[in-house]
């Protein structure tokens, strides 16, 4: 406390004298001596009463500025132009570009300017592999030639007779160059024609400067600023239109970006997709995450096949009234004042929505390479199969590896020129990379999936719907798809349970042939609501079924536990398809007959609810029955051309109500969404118990088992959320009061337990939440 009273006395007591001494200074009296002293020149009342008081170099000094008259004059005696060399200390200095004589004082204050070289000064040569302390090379931040030591004078002096060019110069002598290149084309090209026909030439300089020494923040900086402050005085109009650029130039849009980016907008034209990446990557108010940065090739095209799915040729950008100023605050000392100069296009700082448009497709590439960008983090292999499998469909093909190469030469031979094409797994399980060597794991099939639609090739059975995992010893088909992402809806994935039940049976009584397999497909098309993508699939599934059917214990088991009332209406829900044309015929009933004890139903139920929907033989005449046939016109009994067609012939078969079967059919979507439930997983041969398990999908069993660093309710938590890659937030704040934990504070816990695992999260995003597979292996491991 003592010495810090002190140090306040010794301040107080310096500002008094200092203004003793200026106040005597001021006195009328004193005033020409005190210019005669200092050297200044030119009359006292053009400069006011100003005193400047300079503690910047160490000492300090009472020396009005130069009138601008005289600081023109001081720089025309001693400027050096780019065509003029120069010998100071032995050195001989090409191309000039430099201040060299012994009076340039600075613009704002009677001090020597920092860029003046004074050949009276001392400048010895550093010492030869000395750091910058034992070399004497002392730069302070704001150098200047004449208070810097004699051998950083010398250093200076030799890097400019080498060319401007050496490496590994410190960027305090750089700066003392770059001064005077700002005092020749700030200042003096305001007095002086010559100086302004220089300009080019200066900005010339200053791009060479910046590609040998731009990795210097500070200079790339300032002499990026000057440049584009340069630039936008001498007019953009000659300069040719430029490419995108989608790097910042130290955290400033480059100006060739800000100036092509306000000329479309002043044009009213269509902004294109690369202009549109560019303009969001190099905004100075935008941060990219990691795939972003990580993976800039494929986020910087990802982002322009995104942009054109939303807005085609480009969304047009409304011109702002801002114009926009280019603006250069010096660093060197000797001025005092921001320049701004007009361009007369319009201001892009003055627009935000389309950041925020723009924003959006940002977030949603970066959502789909955060898989790719978490496998570089870990391997840096950005070609092989298991890498190439991670990237969005739409960028695969172009960035296979040999690997990949040889799995998509195979897969074209299989199909040839055929639409779909049965064929054992072994070769795709052995091109494939996996842990096991006769098998994939859910994740490994899911990434197979997922790869080959990008080759708008689709797979059946599909392991990321509840297919089984190829094995070496399966099969499966290959068919030709459009790319587009395949979501199942509720019906299909009811029809393709339905088809399991009817292979089933149809080849019990070896009564399975190309036209039972078309019959069975046409019923499910007809009796389901499923789009043309899912008719496509069905057909592959159909196929792969006949060949792999699904045997009637795995149909039994899979339907164990599932309540009566649940497994008749999925009796009379099939029986309701059968019937969709209002007839069942006798080889319908027979598979009914069939399905019905699969289900845990009597077979005499069949013959009751089929009873029940039968036709009643006076429904025709009944004036109340609700299926009346209303007359729109009435018919001419004179009229024999047209023929009524005969009632179907039952020959066994049974007509049925269509206003019944209309009745059961409405509720087409919950009772798919029961098969769904009822069948699980998987559809096909019963699985194994190392398929059951979760192997290396990141998923744990929910049983009492806890993971690394979580406690038991939340690693259960992880074992629910380990089931999806995604989660809204209603749907985590749910799951996560079923556990009995507070959904901000879970999301902290399992986050510092991942991050103290393997230093990443689990859990990312806010809305949805995106679960971090890598981490959830880890904790799971």
């Amino acid at each position: 406390m003592g010495e810090f009273l002190l140090i306040v006395v010794l301040v107080l007591i310096l500002v008094f004298f200092v203004e003793l001494i200026a106040g005597a200074i001021s006195k009328p009296s004193e005033r020409p001596a005190q210019r005669k002293a200092s050297g200044a020149a030119g009359p006292s009342k053009d400069r006011g009463e100003r005193v400047t008081i300079d503690v910047r170099y160490g000492g300090v000094t009472w020396q009005p500025p130069p009138s601008p008259e005289e600081a023109a004059r001081q720089s025309h005696s001693c400027w050096r132009g780019a065509t003029e060399s120069v010998t100071v200390a032995g050195r001989d200095i090409p191309r000039g570009m430099l201040y060299v004589g012994k009076e340039l004082q600075s613009l704002e204050r009677g001090t020597p300017d920092p860029t003046l070289i004074n050949p009276s000064l001392e400048a010895v040569p550093p010492e030869p592999a000395a750091g910058k302390a034992e070399g004497g090379l002392h730069i302070g931040y704001f150098p200047s030639y004449s208070q810097i030591s004699p051998r950083a004078r010398g250093a200076y002096l030799d890097w400019l007779a080498g060319g401007r060019s050496a490496p590994g110069v410190d960027q305090g002598l750089i700066f003392l160059f770059f001064y005077g290149l700002e005092r020749r084309a700030l200042f003096d090209a305001e007095h002086a024609p010559v100086a302004r026909h220089e300009i080019p030439a200066i900005i010339a300089e200053l791009e060479r400067l910046l590609g040998l020494y731009g990795h210097h923040d500070s200079f790339r900086g300032y002499a990026s600023s000057l440049r584009d402050y340069l630039q936008a005085g001498v007019g953009f109009s000659g300069l040719p239109p430029s490419d995108p650029v989608f790097v910042r130039d130290n955290w400033r849009m480059p100006l060739s970006n800000r100036r092509e980016l306000a000329k479309i907008v002043a044009s009213g034209e269509r902004l294109p997709a690369p202009w549109a990446a560019a303009w969001y990557m190099t905004h100075p108010n935008t941060r990219l995450r990691t795939p972003g940065t990580r993976c800039p090739e494929e986020y910087i095209e990802l982002f322009q096949l995104r942009y054109r799915d939303r807005w085609g040729d480009g969304m047009k950008v409304p011109a702002p009234k801002r114009l926009w100023k280019v603006q250069h605050g010096p660093a060197t000392g000797s001025f005092r004042r921001t320049f701004a100069v007009e361009t007369g296009l319009p201001d892009l700082d003055a627009l935000s929505a389309p950041l925020r448009k723009l924003e959006k497709v940002s977030a949603a590439v970066e959502a789909e390479l955060t898989p790719y960008s978490r496998h570089l983090g870990r391997t840096e292999d950005r070609t092989s199969i298991a890498a190439v499998s991670l990237l969005p469909p739409a960028l695969r093909v172009t960035r296979m590896g040999k690997d990949a190469v040889v799995l998509k030469d195979w897969i074209e031979s299989v199909m040839g020129d055929k639409q779909m094409a049965l064929t054992p797994s072994d070769r795709l399980v052995q091109l494939w990379p996996s842990k096991a060597d006769d098998k994939l794991s859910k994740r490994e099939a899911s990434a197979l999936a997922d790869f080959l639609e990008g080759m708008e090739i689709g797979v059946e059975p599909d392991m990321r719907h509840g297919g089984p995992n190829p094995t070496r010893a399966s099969n499966l088909v290959l068919f030709r798809t459009n790319g587009s992402r395949f979501e199942p809806s509720p019906e299909y994935q009811g029809a393709t349970v339905l088809m399991s039940l009817a292979v089933s049976v149809a080849l019990a009584d070896d009564d399975v042939n190309e036209a039972t397999g078309r019959h069975m497909e046409a019923h499910l098309e007809e009796g389901l609501a499923v789009s043309d993508q899912e008719r496509l699939r069905l057909r592959a599934h159909l196929l792969w079924l006949l060949d792999s059917p699904p045997s009637n214990a795995f149909l039994r088991k899979k339907l164990e536990g599932t309540a009566a009332q649940d497994r008749s209406r999925i009796g009379r829900f099939l029986l309701s398809l059968a019937g969709a044309d209002g007839y069942v015929s006798p080889e319908e009933i027979k598979v009914l007959t069939r399905i019905y004890p699969i289900l845990g139903l009597d077979p005499d139920e069949l013959f009751s609810d089929l009873h029940s929907l039968v036709l009643a033989p006076d429904a025709g005449r009944r004036p109340d029955h609700e299926g009346e046939p209303v007359t729109v016109i009435r018919g001419d009994p004179t009229n024999r051309d047209i023929p009524i067609p005969a009632p179907p012939n039952p020959a066994g078969g049974a007509v049925l109500d269509l206003e019944r079967i209309r009745r059961i059919r409405a509720d087409t979507r919950e009772v798919s969404e029961l098969l769904g439930k009822v069948f699980g997983e998987s559809q096909g041969p019963e699985e194994g118990p190392e398929d059951a398990a979760s192997e290396v999908d990141g998923e744990i069993d929910a049983a009492d088992k806890t993971l690394r660093g979580l406690d038991l309710p939340h690693s259960r938590f992880v074992g629910a959320l380990s089931t999806r890659s995604e989660w809204s937030w209603a749907e985590f704040e749910m799951m996560a009061g079923e556990f009995g934990l507070m959904p901000s504070g879970s999301i902290e816990t399992l986050n510092d337990a991942a991050f103290s695992a393997c230093d990443e999260p689990l859990l990312e995003g806010e809305d949805p939440l995106q679960v971090n597979s890598h981490a959830l292996e880890i904790l799971s491991a």
